[in-house]
């Protein structure tokens, strides 16, 4: 009798042992899912928002101002734009060509009045 108690003491020992090591297993799985998750944290969302805050915020600062800067520039050069709507180009060109002609005109009669000189060379 006494071999079947020390064989069922052992048994015991044994199953409190097997116990032991299951909470420690399911401990360290929870621990190490833990871990995992906070450093899935820590790489997918607090990494690249420091990221975003420490480099590409000022960026976009920077190219948002450039951005009004330029838009302030088209608006200031549009409105003179705007203001030649009614301008007739045709009208002006005319006027231009009848200003080079009268040009061409004034300097064809300064040379036909202007005495013709000669040269001459000797040898």
């Amino acid at each position: 009798m006494e071999q079947g108690y020390d064989r069922l003491s052992r048994v015991e020992q044994l199953a409190e042992d097997n116990n032991r090591m299951l909470h420690a297993m399911r401990r360290a799985a929870f621990l190490g899912g833990l871990f995992k998750m906070v450093m899935y944290v820590i790489f997918f969302i607090a990494l690249p928002y420091w990221a975003f805050q420490t480099y590409l915020s000022p960026m976009l600062t920077n190219i948002q101002s450039t951005l009004n800067q330029v838009q302030g520039a088209g608006q200031q050069i549009q409105q003179p734009i705007s203001n030649l709507q009614g301008f007739n180009v045709s009208e002006v060109m005319k006027a231009v060509q009848e200003k080079l002609q009268a040009m061409k005109d004034a300097a064809a009669s300064t040379n036909s009045s202007a005495p013709a000189t000669s040269t001459t060379t000797t040898h």
